[in-house]
């Protein structure tokens, strides 16, 4: 686990995430241009901050060991001896390439903001519970098949993003609920 700031650096030729590590509340990950991070299994949660911060020319490339489908980043409140507590944490991923994970997630309070980052084939979809927020600007959301955003308030914001719809699905877990996404975007 992560429990004071750390940065991962493109000095080695890949990071492998071979379980679940916690970013603590008062810790901050930060990811360099050109790091490339590979799930094996479990994910990233975020109760503190992750900044992802690649470029144009040389992008952070978010991916799994052997193409799976497995890992997810989560951002928000986790468990504390039994007991769930929330969090105000936050994600900035700018510059990414993120494919076959199961899924991104906000939690609570949590605010994530992804731009410039093309998204594909996250199996379980994109979405925010309860208060959380996910604004996502000038990327692209492709072989998603739950592009999904349920019980946000308010709602996941969309913009200058191709692949993204405006009839997005309630994820499957939270079929009853109601979804409001604004999406603006050139067609």
């Amino acid at each position: 686990d992560i429990t004071s700031d750390f940065t991962l650096t493109d000095d080695e030729e890949r990071y492998v995430v071979p379980r679940t590590i916690l970013v603590a509340t008062s810790s901050v990950l930060t990811v360099a241009p050109g790091v490339e991070i590979k799930f094996y299994s479990g994910g990233i949660h975020v109760e503190g901050q992750l900044v992802v911060s690649g470029t144009a020319e040389d992008p952070v490339f978010i991916n799994t060991l052997n193409g799976n489908s497995v890992g997810t980043i989560s951002v928000g409140g986790g468990w504390v001896d039994g007991v769930y507590v929330g969090t105000n944490a936050s994600a900035t991923i700018d510059n990414a390439r993120i494919e076959n994970i199961d899924s991104i997630v906000a939690y609570d309070n949590a605010r994530r903001e992804v731009s410039n980052t093309d998204m594909a084939g996250v199996s379980d979809g994109i979405y925010a519970l309860d208060s959380a927020q996910i604004f996502i600007a000038s990327s692209a959301i492709r072989d998603t098949p739950n592009k999904s955003f349920p019980n946000t308030s308010p709602p996941v914001i969309v913009t200058g993003t191709t692949g993204a719809s405006t009839e997005i699905p309630a994820h499957p877990s939270t079929p009853e609920t109601v979804v409001s996404v604004i999406v603006a975007f050139p067609l």
